[in-house]
Parts: C-alpha cells; sequence; structure tokens
C-alpha cells in the first residue's frame, strides 16, 4: 500500500495564512482608523474575502480542483494537494461518458470510460480505492461483454476490498453466466460473502438459484423465500414459480406466476412454457410410479396367493 499523505501541512498553511490575514488585517484597522463607516466596509470586505480565500482553498484541496494553485506553489508538493478526491472526479467523469452515452456510441463511451478508471487505478493510494475502482472496471467490462476480463478484475477487487458486498454478489453472478457447474461452488461463496456483508435480498435469492441450479429444489425454495421477505424480486418469483412446478405443485407454481407478472417479470410467454413443461414432466413421473406400484403390488399379491396355495 502506497504512503499516507501528511495531513500537517493542510493545518501548517492555513495557520500561517491566517495569522498573516489577522495581521493585515490589524494593521488595516489601525492604518484606516476606526471613525469613519467607509472604512469599516472596506476593513470588512477585506475580511470576509480573507475568509472566503481560505475557504476556497481547502475547498481546492478536497475536490482535487488545484492545479493553479500548484503553479504558485511548485510541484514539489502536487501529490499532497491532488489527493484522494482526483479519484472521485475520475470515477464521476467516467460515469458521465456511460450516463451521457446512446446505443449508438455506447461501446465507444464505455472503452472512454474503461481507459479513465485505468488511470485511476494508477494513481490510487489505497488498496480499498483500488479495489472500488477494480470494481467498477469489472462492470464497465461486463457491460461491454467482456466476461472473463470482468471475472478478473472483480477477483482482484475483492483481494484489495473484502468488505465490498457489491463485487461479491457481482462476481458470483458472472460465474454462474459462465455456464461450468465447476464454478458453481465458487459462485455460492461469494453469495454467502455478500450476505454476510449485509447484502440481503438479491445475494439470498442468488444463493437459492444456485441450489436450484444443482437440485437442491427445498433449500433453494428456502432462500429464495427469505429474499422475498426483504424485496418483492421478479426474478426470484419467476425462478420460485418453476421450482413450485418441478415439485409438481400447479397452484403454487400459479401463484407465484401472478406474482411475477404483477411485479413486471418481462418473459413471461418463456416461463409459462417452462412450468407447463416441468407440470407435465412432473404428471409422467407420477403416473409411471403409480405403474409401478401397481404392478408391483399385482406380483406381490400373485406370490401371496401362491404362498396360501
Amino acid at each position: 500500500m502506497a504512503r499516507k499523505p501528511d495531513q500537517g501541512i493542510y493545518w501548517g498553511l492555513y495557520l500561517l495564512l491566517g495569522s498573516v490575514g489577522l495581521g493585515c488585517l490589524i494593521m488595516g484597522i489601525y492604518a484606516l482608523g476606526m471613525d469613519n463607516l467607509k472604512d469599516y466596509r472596506i476593513t470588512g470586505l477585506w475580511g470576509i474575502g480573507m475568509i472566503i480565500g481560505l475557504f476556497q482553498v481547502r475547498h481546492m484541496q478536497r475536490w482535487g480542483q488545484t492545479e493553479a494553485y500548484l503553479k504558485k506553489i511548485g510541484p514539489v508538493l502536487e501529490h499532497r494537494f491532488i489527493g484522494q478526491p482526483q479519484i472521485k472526479k475520475l470515477c464521476l467523469k467516467a460515469a458521465d461518458l456511460v450516463r451521457q452515452s446512446t446505443p449508438k456510441n455506447g461501446q465507444q463511451a464505455f472503452r472512454k470510460a474503461l481507459e479513465i478508471v485505468d488511470g485511476a487505478i494508477k494513481k490510487a493510494w489505497y488498496d480499498t480505492d483500488k479495489g472500488a475502482l477494480l470494481y467498477l472496471q469489472g462492470w464497465f467490462q461486463d457491460n461491454m461483454g467482456q466476461k472473463k476480463a470482468a471475472i478478473d478484475s472483480l477477483r482482484a477487487s475483492i483481494k484489495l476490498d473484502k468488505a465490498n458486498y457489491s463485487a461479491w454478489n457481482m462476481l458470483g453472478v458472472l460465474l454462474v453466466q459462465q455456464g461450468n457447474s465447476a464454478l458453481y461452488n465458487e459462485a455460492e461463496q461469494c453469495y454467502k460473502a455478500a450476505i454476510e456483508l449485509g447484502y440481503i435480498g438479491r445475494s439470498e435469492s442468488n444463493l437459492g438459484m444456485i441450489y436450484m441450479r444443482q437440485g437442491e429444489l427445498d433449500h433453494a425454495k428456502q432462500w429464495m423465500e427469505l429474499a422475498l421477505q426483504r424485496e418483492e424480486i421478479p426474478e426470484t418469483l419467476a425462478a420460485l414459480a418453476l421450482l413450485e412446478a418441478r415439485l409438481g405443485g400447479s397452484a403454487p407454481a400459479e401463484h407465484y406466476y401472478q406474482r411475477a407478472e404483477q411485479a413486471g417479470y418481462k418473459n413471461l410467454d418463456s416461463l409459462r412454457q417452462q412450468i407447463d413443461s416441468a407440470l407435465s414432466k412432473q404428471r409422467r413421473r407420477t403416473w409411471t410410479a403409480g405403474k409401478a406400484d401397481e404392478a408391483a403390488l399385482a406380483a406381490a399379491n400373485k406370490d401371496d396367493m401362491r404362498t396360501v396355495r
């Protein structure tokens, strides 16, 4: 981790400017006299100007707007006065590029935003700041379709900033999207980490969907129902509708389907087809199991009859 800049120079400069200003104020009062109202105005305006100037220096230091000021005090102090607020400016600039983009120039906007974030990562002092920037980088890469690069960025992000629950959850989502069951365990750990950090609702729902993919339907149902207690998530309602259909519950499946529709779930036609297919398969399994039971019972009865004979 890079060294934290010394903050003492800020207060030293404030004390120096304040002392000089106070001395000039006293000298001004003595030189101009106290009898003339006009003199009071001049002195008062000068004092107000001095105070505004001091606040402006602090404002410039805080938000990184120090280029003109740095030309006066020299480049030696540059790293002390620009500080981490520059990182915030760069992030806002990158976000504005994306926000103002159109479908036509969207990819170009994301590329420029990525360049800005890459530069910010190199300027960041603290691991947590670098971690946050890597999360932002992963978000941009994901939106550009660079899924594997986004996964790498998010993995690097959580190594530096383990408290970023959004990065944990997003990494889990991207791992699942790879369609590789070997990554499900890592995705499960990501969701659990996000939940432990307080990112409930979405992460609980995502964890339930992982279990659903692995065929652990009861466990999946438990987590998704818990998620719905926090938030009415359309995707969770749709997943529960399909889950209930796979369990053979026609009425519960319809209940969650209706709630998904009311919550604004978009792929209703596809969901309806999946539910119908799951219920049909479940009925066939039930019918097949019933026939097998009948055959087994008939065979048992026949054996019993032979025994009696």
